[in-house]
């Protein structure tokens, strides 16, 4: 009966101590029998051996242009090297993206994570150029003293009196959104008829691009640069499309325009040569009248 009394006095009083505050026990299992406490004196700043938490963003990639609106972030965050501290551990971990008007937390962590990897996918990221922020918080202890023994909760333990110390580090990393295909128009040659085997082929895009090709009656791709002219077409009907690739991969295509090729008309000489050949009679009919006046 005593044994029960004793074992029962003893979570009684590790209760108690739990709930005292600013005290934290760190070793209250049955099978430790030092049961020490820790009890906090207030907070400081971290001290010059204590480094802040190392981020090591994954992805997105620092200056890299995406084709989606949906962003890898993966991050690995572990706290900092102290010769000081007794302890230290990730408290928490948040962002903050250009596009939203709030932060957002990744990790709201215990007193006992030291390492953070984690993968989550951002949704909905408008076009164009991004700063995507990621803090990550680190806390800790600086013991001040300890008490004698016995001061835990049992004749063999210690209490432990430390200052709390919080340090954060951030990571900035910039990239582009373009989920967007460019936009291309093809100029002057729809519905139109070319009497001769060449057509300027000139359009328009809207953005920069990387790669620019058409597809002529269905033949296969043809890579060009900047405004060209068909040649060597055939007579009769063609369709044409014109494809740009821009810098993020996006592929954007034109509309498909028709127009034709045909022979050029006879060139109507008869009308011509007659009115020559009257110009020369009265002129010559002009001559001789003269020569006859001088006489």
């Amino acid at each position: 009966m005593e044994k029960k009394t004793l074992i029962t006095a003893i979570i009684i009083s590790t209760l108690l101590f739990s709930a005292l505050a600013g005290t934290q026990l760190v070793t209250v299992g049955m099978a430790n029998p030092y049961h020490d406490i820790w009890i906090c004196e207030g907070e400081t700043y971290p001290d010059s051996s204590t480094e802040a938490p190392e981020i090591l963003v994954l992805s997105p990639e620092n200056d890299k242009v995406y084709a989606t609106d949906t962003i890898s972030l993966n991050l690995k965050v572990k706290v900092g090297d102290s010769n000081t501290a007794a302890s230290r551990f990730l408290s928490e971990i948040y962002c903050k993206a250009d596009w939203l008007s709030t932060k957002f937390s990744i990790y709201n962590g215990s007193t006992s994570q030291t390492e953070f990897f984690e993968t989550i996918n951002l949704g909905g990221v408008p076009d164009g150029n991004h700063t995507l922020l990621i803090y990550a918080v680190e806390s800790g202890r600086y013991i001040t003293h300890r008490g004698p023994e016995g001061s835990g909760l049992n004749a063999i333990s210690y209490a432990y009196y430390y200052l709390s110390f919080n340090i954060t580090a951030a990571a900035l990393v910039r990239f582009t959104v373009d989920a967007t295909p460019p936009e291309i128009t093809v100029l002057q040659i729809e519905n139109k008829t070319f009497a001769n085997s060449e057509v300027p082929l000139n359009f328009t895009v809207n953005e920069s691009v990387s790669r620019i090709s058409y597809v002529l009656d269905g033949q296969d791709n043809s890579t060009f640069f900047g405004n060209t002219t068909l040649t060597c077409l055939d007579n009769g009907e063609h369709n044409l499309t014109v494809y740009a690739c821009d810098d993020a991969g996006n592929i954007g295509a034109s509309e498909t325009v028709t127009f034709t090729v045909a022979e050029p008309k006879p060139f109507p000489t008869t009308m011509v040569i007659a009115p020559i050949a009257s110009v020369a009679v009265i002129g010559a009919g002009l001559l001789v009248y003269f020569k006859k006046r001088k006489r």
